[in-house]
């Protein structure tokens, strides 16, 4: 039996690690959240629509409509901020939710969101969110969500 050497790339390590801690934090996520959607600036950056969700019917979906990016809510805010937003539920047994920026060299163009199974959601699961927001933000472009709803509806 004859042995074969393989060579992998530093960089290619990096990428396949990078993709392994991605699903690891993506699978966290869906285990603790009610639902999570990446709502996608338009090309005007004047409002966010849901792009990709997991967790929701397309009736939920289709009632949520598009974010205003002035509103008052944690994923309007998380989009005008830049940054990470939390927001604590009303009581035991209800849901928090997490909003996290998708960051590029650009600005933000979109945002993470989930809506957390906890009243209040941990800090860790900010740093999950992140992580997640991260690799979205690397293939998320103003202007898809447009795309992708009229893909969607015919």
């Amino acid at each position: 039996m004859k042995e074969v050497l393989v060579l992998f790339r530093p960089r290619a390590v990096l990428v396949v690690i990078g993709i392994l801690l991605a699903t690891a934090a993506i699978l966290q996520i869906l285990l603790v959240a009610k639902g999570v959607i990446i709502w996608v600036a338009d090309a005007e950056g004047r409002e966010l629509r849901p792009t990709l969700t997991h967790g929701y019917t397309d009736k939920v979906i289709d009632r949520l409509g598009t974010l205003p990016i002035d509103a008052d809510n944690v994923t309007s805010l998380a989009y005008r901020s830049m940054r990470p937003q939390s927001m604590n539920g009303g009581g035991p047994g209800t849901t928090g939710a997490v909003a996290v920026p998708l960051m590029t060299a650009s600005g933000c163009v979109g945002v993470l969101a989930a809506e957390v199974r906890h009243s209040k959601p941990a800090a860790e699961m900010i740093s999950l969110a992140k992580i997640i927001a991260a690799q979205f933000s690397s293939i998320v472009t103003p202007g898809d969500a447009a795309e992708a709803r009229s893909a969607a509806h015919g």
